[in-house]
């Protein structure tokens, strides 16, 4: 008894203090996702200058949030094998291929640089969220998830302008610039991020699995990601079109994921308070109220960025309860429940991406984003499904979702 006290209080020594994890993590978020998502920002340069078609261009996305269905089965290697080199080399294999996303004049090589883009994310999203999870004080879990999840906002909304501006200033082979941030904090990063244990109770196989419960959740996140993917794609085009200038196009970007730090820390932080169900249903409502005003032109000119910046906050809000909801549910293998609520969810959406880049093609790009009202509209579908979110389970001691209550 007092052997296994005295290694239990060993490995707790061992391990770096929690804030400084979580710290470490939202950083690695932040380069991984910055990198993997700086797409948008050269969408542009990539048809004006390496002439890639608009079909391809409007894909590019997709085809990046496609190799996230992948991420449940790297959440199974990761809980049964433990570690934590996942999340260390992930954020690396980012960076080196969206580095040849940009200077790589061939399709064959863009498509190689996105597979290598694709093993980054997969590999590091699940057992980081597993890590978050598991490394923060009871009661405080949804404002530990949002802060992680905003290192990968605040990626995603400034890798695109930072791009864009790097790109129309030094030409798109210097972009591999964008890598060098990885490169010298990664020793401290790896001081930071402890080890986890393998978790022998976890199933190598997805057979026999609570996905039936899990299901609205999922497509709940695909719905999501498509209304993501459309905005991040088509707003800068549609920008161009009109004759906005490259970096101007790259900012709705920003105003989009970058309002959607302040909403992920306010959805979290509400939820720890009252429960995921207002939450969810908030923000379901403004992002339709707002689309619409975007879409029938009430809002013009500089009115778009605060426009999109409420869709971009309203889209984060609700996506640290889903997240944990997903990982709740699959609460004996918590890196492949992480995987399917953020990764699968986000795959499924990037199939359902693919006719908006056929619209934009055939019909234009003003087709393509109106559809993504349609999109807004179906997601009451899922959330409805959702037993902790209905109306009579409403308050704090909705918080914690378990597969059982499902």
């Amino acid at each position: 008894m007092n052997n296994s006290v005295s290694q239990a209080s060993a490995m707790t020594a061992d391990q770096p203090a929690p804030g400084r994890t979580l710290g470490a993590l939202v950083w690695e978020h932040f380069l991984n996702d910055g990198m993997a998502n700086y797409v948008p920002g050269i969408l542009p340069l990539l048809v004006s200058e390496r002439h890639f078609s608009l079909v391809l261009v409007g894909s590019l996305l997709s085809l990046i949030t496609l190799a996230q269905m992948l991420q449940p089965m790297f959440g199974i290697v990761a809980d049964r094998l433990g570690g934590r080199w996942f999340m260390l080399w992930g954020p690396v294999c980012t960076a080196l291929g969206g580095i040849g996303v940009a200077i790589f004049p061939s399709v064959a090589m863009v498509l190689a640089s996105l597979v290598l883009i694709g093993i980054g994310n997969n590999v590091f999203h699940p057992q980081a969220l597993a890590t978050v999870r598991r490394r923060v004080r009871a009661g405080a879990a949804g404002l530990a998830m949002s802060i992680f999840l905003i290192g990968g906002e605040l990626g995603r909304a400034l890798g695109p302008v930072m791009v864009g501006a790097l790109a129309v200033a030094w030409g798109l082979n210097r972009v591999w610039l964008m890598a060098l941030p990885v490169v010298l904090t990664w020793p401290f990063v790896m001081r930071w991020i402890p080890s986890l244990p393998a978790t022998r109770s976890a199933r190598w196989s997805l057979r026999g699995l609570p996905f039936r419960p899990a299901a609205p959740l999922i497509l709940y996140a695909a719905l999501r990601a498509v209304l993501v993917l459309g905005l991040s794609t088509y707003m800068p085009l549609v920008w161009r079109a009109e004759g906005g200038q490259v970096v101007a196009g790259a900012s709705l970007v920003t105003a989009l994921i970058g309002a959607g730090t302040i909403g992920n820390a306010a959805g979290g932080a509400l939820r720890d308070r009252v429960g995921p169900g207002p939450v969810v249903w908030f923000s379901l409502g403004l992002i339709i109220v707002l689309l619409a005003i975007l879409i029938f032109h009430v809002a013009h000119g500089v009115w778009m960025w605060p426009v999109l910046g409420g869709i971009g906050a309203a889209l984060f809000a609700s996506w640290p309860s889903a997240i944990m909801a997903v990982q709740d549910i699959f609460h004996a293998n918590p890196s492949m429940g992480s995987g399917i609520g953020l990764g699968f969810g986000n795959g499924i959406g990037a199939v359902l991406s693919f006719p908006l880049a056929f619209v934009a093609a055939h019909w234009g790009l003003g087709p393509a984003v109106d559809a993504l009202l349609g999109v807004a509209m179906l997601m009451v579908v899922p959330v409805s499904l959702v037993p902790a979110w209905r109306l009579n389970q409403w308050g704090p001691g909705s918080a914690t979702l378990r597969s059982r209550g499902m």
